[in-house]
C-alpha cells in the first residue's frame, strides 16, 4: 500500500503544532515575492495558491499550483536558501500553516522522516510538472484543457484569467473549453 504522504505530513504537523502557525489568508493575497530567499515553509490546509513569473513582456505566467494538502517551498533552512524565482499568490480563500526556517531545521532534527515526505512530495510535485509539459504540446484547446484538469481537478472552479495564465488560451477559448465547445 502506497504511503499517503499528505496524511503524514498532516500528522507531523498535529504532533509538532507548536511549531506551525495556522494562518487564514484571502483571495490575491501574496504569500511570496520572488527575489529572495523564502522566510518559512507552507502546507496548504484548504485553498489554492499559483506560483507564477513574469515574461520578458513583464506578462504573468502561471507555472504551476499548489492546493488542499500540498507543501510549498520544502528544502528551506540549513539545506537550501537561495533567492526563490517565482511569487506565490493565494487565489482561493486558504487557511496555510507555516514554519520558520528555524523551527524547520528543529522539526529535521526531531523528525527525519519529515525531511524524507518532503522529497517525496517534491517528486510527486516534479511529476506533475513533466506531465503538464506533456499536456503543453497538445495543439488542440479542449485536449489540453481536459488533460490539465485531470492533473489539477481544481482549474474547473478557477477564474478564466488564471486559466488562460496557465494554459497559454485567449480568455474566449478559457471559456469555451469550460463549456465543452473547444476551439469555437
Amino acid at each position: 500500500m502506497p504511503l499517503d504522504i499528505d496524511a503524514e505530513i498532516k500528522k507531523l504537523i498535529d504532533k509538532h503544532s507548536k511549531l506551525w502557525k495556522l494562518s487564514p489568508y484571502k483571495r490575491n493575497e501574496i504569500l511570496h515575492r520572488a527575489g529572495k530567499p523564502a522566510p518559512e515553509n507552507y502546507f496548504i490546509k484548504s485553498g489554492i495558491v499559483k506560483a507564477y513569473i513574469y515574461n520578458e513582456s513583464m506578462d504573468e505566467v502561471i507555472v504551476g499550483f499548489f492546493a488542499e494538502g500540498e507543501s510549498v517551498l520544502p528544502y528551506k533552512g540549513k539545506d537550501f536558501n537561495l533567492p526563490t524565482i517565482v511569487n506565490l499568490q493565494v487565489i482561493e480563500d486558504a487557511e496555510i500553516y507555516a514554519i520558520s526556517n528555524n523551527h524547520y531545521d528543529k522539526l529535521i532534527e526531531e523528525e527525519p522522516i519529515f525531511k524524507q515526505l518532503l522529497h517525496q512530495d517534491f517528486y510527486r510535485m516534479a511529476g506533475k510538472l513533466i506531465k503538464l509539459l506533456l499536456v503543453y504540446s497538445y495543439t488542440d484547446a479542449q485536449t489540453r484543457y481536459n488533460e490539465a484538469v485531470k492533473i489539477y481537478p481544481f482549474l474547473r472552479r478557477l477564474r478564466d484569467e488564471e486559466v488562460v495564465s496557465h494554459l497559454g488560451f485567449s480568455k474566449r477559448t478559457v471559456t469555451n473549453v469550460k463549456a465543452g465547445k473547444g476551439n469555437k
